[in-house]
């Protein structure tokens, strides 16, 4: 057999493309696209990152129809993995919101309980009647802010001390009124704090002293009175810790909220 070395080779025809059910041919290598819910619930997957369960439910629900309807129709509808993937991240992300709402649930109810304990001992310690006879309770039941004009304060304390020495801070309390008033707190600020550690007072504090972030303050809780047209004398044992100038306020409350202020100010050398 002779073979014509000059003519041009013709390669066989491709194959047909395979029918469909209907009888239509698919052209080879062409897919059926996307579903629009299987790109939304791969989206909205995405988002629930950001977002949480405000759009991780939605890429559920999206994904679960995306699902049935590719699976119903797998000729003419895709995206079945990006259906799944939005249902797994959705799902994830919806357990992690979930997670997250009772772990912060939980630190609420512990803060309240913390709260209530904290001002439910100091309640506890309402009702100290002092020598006088004056009941604590009633006067601070009665105080108001206008009673704060009766009240002067001062200090005596050392200027200067050296780092390492114990001295007295007291503050001296005068009452004008023709009534007892209540003494029920003393809040030492922390700018004074920073440098200089009470260890005791006197008269003693009723409860552990607590410090009020509010106010940047520590709390010394004295439940007693300060007698009417008298004076009442109360002391602080400190330690002066760090060298430098420390000053700030000693509120001395007679509710929990109206306070004289008495500033302090002490230099450690």
């Amino acid at each position: 057999m002779s073979y014509d070395q000059n003519a041009q080779y013709v390669p066989p025809p491709p194959p047909a493309p395979p029918l469909t059910p209907g009888g239509v041919a698919t052209p080879i290598g062409v897919g059926p696209s996307a579903d629009g819910m299987a790109i939304g619930a791969l989206v909205l997957g995405i988002l629930s990152f950001c977002l949480g369960c405000l759009t991780g439910i939605p890429a559920i629900i999206l994904g679960i129809i995306a699902v049935k309807r590719i699976n119903a129709d797998p000729q003419n509808r895709g995206g079945k993995g990006m259906a799944i993937a939005g249902i797994v991240i959705g799902s994830i992300m919806l357990l992690v919101t979930i997670i997250f709402g009772i772990v912060g649930g939980i630190s609420a109810i512990y803060a309240e309980q913390m709260a209530t304990d904290t001002f439910g001992n100091m309640d506890q310690n309402i009702g100290v009647t002092t020598t006088g006879g004056d009941d604590y309770q009633t006067l601070f039941d009665q105080a108001t802010a206008a009673d704060l004009n009766y009240l002067t304060g001062s200090f005596t304390a050392p200027s200067s001390v050296n780092q390492g020495d114990s001295f007295l801070v007291v503050l001296n309390l005068a009452n004008s009124k023709g009534s007892a008033l209540s003494l029920d707190s003393v809040d030492v600020h922390d700018e004074y704090l920073a440098g200089i550690t009470i260890t005791a007072s006197n008269p003693a504090s009723t409860m552990e002293p607590f410090h009020i972030p509010v106010d940047n303050s520590m709390s010394y809780s004295m439940k007693t009175t300060i007698p009417a047209s008298g004076s009442r004398e109360v002391s602080f044992t400190c330690n002066a810790a760090q060298r430098g100038t420390w000053a700030g306020n000693f509120d001395v409350c007679i509710t929990y909220s109206d306070c004289l202020q008495v500033y302090v100010s002490t230099t450690v050398d």
